[in-house]
């Protein structure tokens, strides 16, 4: 059985090197073949090159740098990463990680036992606690809600997690795995199995993800099923706009044609639903130009990204 590990990195080279470490002791006890791709997004040399050479290593058979041209993000280095190594060295499962250490090690053998058995099932890592600060906390309730309400689908994993050949072969055909890896899940309805996992802590260094990268994550997740949310925002605006149109014809008629309405009520009731309808004809427009904006990465595709973007390929030491 062969598996391949995909790790995106921007600058954690120092976290790489003992997270390496950790996920070979957490594998003595899984018999596979099993290849480490980190795929080096920071658009600059890759760091400890010798360090992660010299890594004494039981299980893992090699370890390979994909250099990246410039820096794409997080989730396009995961794409173009996925792409690569199953056009270089098809597996029989993908293992996808992030390089800080957050993602346990410890889950890995459970992950690849529930995958062995569930062999066509994508095996992603729930986790059950998140140490992260209150704005976060917050932040990431009223996006899955959110995301919920305008997909009609519901997120509550991330990048961690272990895919079988059949789902690769298929995910890496949509140009959406450019954007979000979760949500192209998602968008497939590819068969997926839960675990609960405990989040592990950051190796080296802090977070470097603000508040606005969140946010902009957050609409990427969602705009990859830019036709249903397109749909149900232009659903809910017309309805609430030919609901609003109705009101104000309403008290127009109360005004002229009514004695029984008291002095001004018509002016301070047309006045609120009339900048009720001029925003939700905004945000009808905003859906429009987003679709539109998202339709233009469509004919980006991974195959495409894949060739014009990695620089090179970096092997390291052998074992």
């Amino acid at each position: 059985m062969n598996i391949s590990f995909i790790l995106p990195v921007f600058d954690d080279w120092d976290a790489v090197v003992f997270l390496l470490k950790k996920i070979d002791d957490n594998l003595l006890k899984v018999k596979a073949n099993f290849h480490i791709y980190l795929v080096n997004d920071s658009a600059s040399e890759a760091k400890n090159i010798e360090k992660i050479g010299q890594i004494k290593r039981t299980k893992i058979s090699s370890i390979e740098i994909i250099n990246l041209k410039k820096n794409l993000g997080h989730q396009s280095a995961i794409a173009i990463g996925l792409a690569k190594a199953h056009e270089i060295n098809p597996s029989d499962f993908y293992i996808i990680m992030d390089s800080d250490g957050e993602d346990n090690p410890a889950h890995l053998e459970e992950l690849i036992q529930l995958a062995s058995e569930k062999k066509t099932h994508a095996i992603v890592a729930q986790r059950k606690t998140r140490k992260a600060r209150p704005i976060f906390k917050i932040c990431y309730f009223f996006f899955r809600i959110i995301f919920s309400l305008f997909t009609g689908r519901k997120i509550d994993f991330g990048n961690y997690m272990i895919l079988p050949k059949t789902i690769v072969s298929k995910i890496i055909l949509e140009s959406e795995l450019l954007q979000s890896l979760p949500a192209t899940l998602l968008l497939l309805k590819s068969p997926i199995f839960r675990l609960p996992t405990k989040r592990a802590e950051r190796l080296s260094g802090d977070s470097r993800m603000s508040f606005t990268s969140l946010v902009k994550l957050g609409i990427t997740h969602i705009l990859v099923f830019g036709d249903t949310v397109f749909t149900r925002v232009f659903i809910l605006s017309s309805s609430v706009f030919f609901l609003t149109c109705v009101l104000i014809v309403y008290g127009v008629f109360i005004k002229f044609f009514s004695n029984s309405a008291p002095p001004g009520w018509a002016s301070s009731f047309i006045a609120p639903l009339s900048l009720v309808s001029i925003n939700l004809l905004i945000l009808s427009l905003m859906a429009v130009f987003l679709r539109k904006g998202h339709r233009t990465t469509e004919g980006a595709s991974v195959e495409k990204a894949t060739r014009e973007f990695i620089k090179d390929i970096t092997p390291t030491s052998q074992k």
